[in-house]
């Protein structure tokens, strides 16, 4: 992924790009990131004002400084379409509900990963590559721990509880998109 920062170099402009470097970090992607100072390269993209955000190409920001969020989403976008056209799992939809219950899971997320594809022929595969997984075939599931975090996949449903946030949890997202596609090709 290739991610420019367009702008003279202002403190509008530096701040979209140290949010930009913390968003990458923390999603932990290999992503090149320049900041574009010369005007002339700068107006070689549909930008009226700076600061200006280009990821793989494409304006995706100009004239304000997005918040963490903002920037957070617009990289994964471009991640998810990336995976999307290479993977088993071409589409699917995150819904987030806060952990309840137990004083221990306060600020802790439940993500619920509904899957556009049936993976039930990936699943017994899937249970050798995981380390302590555990398959059940009658109900079709797999459950396993990934960190701190409890995941229990089933045949187009992935529910991951007591994630820290949505970053985290698309990066089990992530992990367990290569493992079905592994899985997929064994």
């Amino acid at each position: 992924m290739k991610i420019k920062i367009l702008g003279p170099g202002c403190a509008r402009c530096n701040q979209v790009e140290q949010t930009t470097k913390e968003v990458v970090k923390e999603l932990g992607i290999d992503a090149s990131l320049e900041h574009i100072r010369d005007i002339k390269k700068i107006m070689e993209y549909p930008i009226l004002t700076t600061p200006g955000l280009v990821i793989d190409e494409k304006l995706v920001c100009s004239g304000r400084v997005p918040t963490k969020a903002e920037v957070t989403q617009f990289i994964t976008t471009v991640l998810d379409k990336e995976h999307s056209d290479k993977s088993i799992l071409e589409n699917y939809k995150i819904s987030i509900v806060p952990c309840g219950g137990c004083p221990c899971q306060a600020g802790l997320i439940r993500v619920v990963v509904e899957l556009s594809a049936d993976i039930s022929t990936a699943m017994p595969h899937m249970s050798r590559l995981i380390e302590g997984c555990a398959y059940n075939p009658e109900a079709n599931m797999l459950s396993f721990r990934m960190e701190s975090k409890g995941v229990i996949v089933y045949a187009q449903k992935i529910i991951i509880n007591n994630a820290a946030d949505e970053i985290e949890a698309r990066r089990v997202v992530d992990y367990l998109r290569d493992v079905i596609n592994a899985a997929a090709e064994s």
